[in-house]
């Protein structure tokens, strides 16, 4: 009821009688446990209720609770992005659908669900036809991107040609910009390698010898460093295999390695 309160247009005395009135009809029941909720009595009602609203109200009203939810329990924004996501969805606010369900497919990333993941990845790149051309734009669909490869490399192997086209597309969208994400590189990298393509692992490693010579960043310079030395060692050159992965070996936090993985 009190999250009704904060999404009603109207009092809170006019919408208990209105709730009052519904409920003796029995077209809805309330429930007392705790906090005092409303259901529907069946899901045709529900149904026949919702398709009685004009378009535009709907969306209006998917865009209030919306809002509501993300500015006044940030806690259910943060542990249900997919709730927030259907209802920017409905409003019609697809930038604000597609950033909460990025939030969703990584925190199903994050416990290896990956076939759900890739689903809500795709669900949320289906919607970036609809958000006008822009630098933000592109940098959403590289981070989708980058993370529907990695959910791809888990399920259909790095020499898979989706994971190929997934990443060649975010390496494409990044040298607009002439800057390519460490994430993006090594999805690149991965399928050059598998696939024993020497001339692409030669461009990227390039690519990994320049943060090797210019990043100061910890965690940047072990993916390099990890890279180059495997590409040595299939090159049967260990000595300069042994330098990279000691280093790289050096650069690995022991402490919390999954966090850094």
């Amino acid at each position: 009821l009190s999250w009704l309160d904060e999404v009603s247009p109207v009092g809170s005395e006019v919408l208990r009688r209105e709730l009052q009135r519904i409920t003796a009809a029995g077209l809805m029941f309330e429930r007392v446990d705790g906090e005092c909720t409303y259901v529907f009595g069946h899901a045709l009602v529900q149904e026949a209720a919702y398709q009685s609203l004009v378009r535009s109200r709907r969306e209006e009203i998917h865009q209030r609770v919306a809002d509501m939810l993300a500015m006044k329990h940030p806690e259910l924004a943060t542990k249900q992005p997919l709730l927030l996501a259907h209802h920017y969805i409905a409003a019609g606010m697809t930038s604000h659908a597609v950033r909460y369900l990025k939030d969703a497919g990584q925190r199903t990333l994050a416990r290896s669900a990956f076939v759900e993941a890739i689903e809500i990845f795709h669900r949320a790149l289906s919607l970036l036809p609809t958000i006008a051309s822009s630098h933000e734009r592109d940098a959403l669909e590289i981070d989708l991107l980058s993370s529907l490869g990695l959910a791809l490399i888990s399920t259909r192997g790095y020499s898979s040609s989706e994971v190929e086209e997934v990443y060649s597309r975010a390496r494409h969208l990044c040298e607009r910009f002439g800057d390519v994400p460490l994430r993006v590189l090594y999805g690149v990298w991965a399928v050059h390698l598998v696939r024993a393509d020497a001339r692409g692992v030669n461009r990227v490693a390039a690519l990994f010898q320049r943060v090797v010579e210019k990043s100061v960043e910890r965690d940047a310079l072990l993916v390099a460093h990890s890279c180059l030395g495997v590409r040595a060692f299939y090159r049967v050159n260990f000595a300069e295999a042994r330098a990279h992965l000691k280093i790289a070996a050096e650069l690995m936090d022991l402490v919390d390695p999954r966090t850094q993985h």
